[in-house]
């Protein structure tokens, strides 16, 4: 079960570094949350981090996120989204989905506001669009866990 679990975290890092180079906010965002809810439905909590961790790191690797100082910032947020989703997604799924997101985008709020000296641009990419493509990931990635789970059982 265990290699399942490796095998299929492998196949979600290598989907992130796909998507990621498709270099538009609007789609990546979304697909990287996605990414990362689906993880945790699938692989649970420890891969789920494991993932959020390296899809920053590797995203400065290709050369997408330029600026080294951003990538723990992004790597706490990511950690912070799948943490809390894990946690609250039993109460409710889009009250989980919401507060991921919200907690996700004052991480990053926060660091490029008040923590860290980044061009504005950066802290216009960090600041809410954060908050919408972290919902918008969110409920694609429930909505697609929930149909696979319908689909393999």
């Amino acid at each position: 079960m265990e290699t399942k679990k490796i095998t299929l975290a492998a196949m979600m890092i290598a989907l992130i570094i796909v998507v990621q180079q498709i270099g538009i906010q609007y789609i990546v965002g979304p697909a990287v949350n996605g990414i990362l809810v689906f993880s945790v439905m699938f692989l649970g909590l420890k891969y789920a981090v494991i993932i959020s961790l390296f899809s920053p790191f590797l995203a400065h690797l290709f050369g997408i996120m330029r600026i080294l100082l951003v990538v723990p910032f992004i790597a706490a947020s990511n950690m912070v989204y799948v943490i809390i989703f894990q946690y609250t997604y039993k109460i409710n799924k889009y009250i989980s989905i919401f507060l991921a997101a919200f907690i996700k985008f004052l991480v990053l709020y926060l660091a490029v506001n008040y923590f860290l000296e980044v061009p504005a641009t950066v802290k216009m990419a960090l600041g809410t669009p954060q908050f919408y493509t972290a919902i918008i990931g969110g409920l694609i990635g429930v909505l697609l866990a929930e149909r696979v789970k319908k689909i393999t059982k």
